[in-house]
């Protein structure tokens, strides 16, 4: 092996300062020798190495020699390895533009599924409104028709009074009764003739009764109406025009509303519910519960 190494006339020549080497340390790798110090290793650690781990020695030149051929091999390594990466970093991008565009396209049948919702669902609400203002006019309809069948059923009592407190003579007869108190107020030509019908109803809850007398036109009636003024000092006798009980319950409520709203005036004509707030407006005429809202 020494026959390979590099001599020169003398002997070994140090691959590193071309001097003469006498024995010192052989490189396996190059053939050559060189001075412990050329190389920084000591004689001691060479000396202690094992002959198969001399054999395998290399001096300071090969070593960097390997070195960077292991650093060139790794850079190329790692190239392929970053071409590597950047086909699978494409792979995947591709992958997922693929989703995206899956996800896409089912963003967009859903777009379409809600948007053909919300048609038909604003044809719905069309239909609801033109539904519901059906129904208000109709409701406003029945409320007038109800109204009128209301009004109707005053109209057959437009002949009526009722008396409350009338004092029935001992022979119970209530004809008679009524035509002494006509009397008695001032209507002097009523006479049995002019009653077509008289009957009594109790008030069982108050302990109460009053006489519903039907006169043969409406003048008696009138007559007998404008004369009642004259019962003022006759304790617990009345005279009022005859009432459904739709019309005295709406008389009930709008003398309430009257009173919350400090209107003075709230009267019946002719079976007719009139309220008037002072002297200086005007009266006007309580029909049904929504002409309530008027007295403001």
């Amino acid at each position: 092996m020494l026959s390979d190494l590099m001599l020169d006339d003398d002997g070994l020549i140090c691959k590193r300062c071309k001097k003469e080497v006498d024995d010192e340390l052989y490189c396996f790798n190059c053939m050559r020798g060189v001075h412990y110090k050329c190389d920084e290793i000591s004689e001691k650690t060479y000396k202690s190495m094992s002959g198969s781990r001399k054999r395998k020695w290399k001096c300071w030149k090969c070593k960097s020699e390997a070195n960077t051929s292991m650093k060139a091999n790794t850079s190329e390594v790692e190239s392929e390895s970053k071409d590597f990466n950047i086909k699978d970093q494409f792979v995947l991008l591709n992958n997922k533009m693929d989703k995206i565009g899956g996800e896409m396209v089912d963003i967009k049948k859903a777009i379409s599924f809600l948007s053909e919702k919300y048609d038909s669902l604003l044809e719905e609400l069309n239909d609801m409104k033109e539904l519901k203002k059906s129904l208000m006019e109709k409701d406003k309809l029945i409320s007038n028709m109800r109204s009128k069948i209301y009004e109707i059923e005053q109209e057959n009592l437009v002949n009526n009074i009722e008396i409350v407190g009338l004092k029935v003579n001992e022979d119970n007869d209530m004809v008679g009764s009524v035509i002494k108190l006509c009397n008695e107020i001032g209507v002097k030509d009523c006479n049995k003739n002019d009653i077509v019908d008289i009957f009594k109803l109790e008030n069982k809850v108050k302990k109460t009764s009053k006489v519903i007398v039907k006169f043969r036109n409406r003048m008696i009636k009138k007559e007998v109406l404008s004369c009642k003024k004259k019962l003022v000092g006759k304790k617990d006798l009345y005279i009022n025009e005859n009432l459904t009980r739709y019309y005295a319950d709406l008389l009930w409520k709008t003398k309430q509303k009257c009173r919350e709203y400090n209107f003075k005036f709230c009267w019946i004509k002719d079976g007719k519910i009139l309220v008037r707030k002072d002297t200086e407006n005007i009266s006007f005429r309580i029909a049904s519960e929504d002409d309530l809202g008027k007295i403001i």
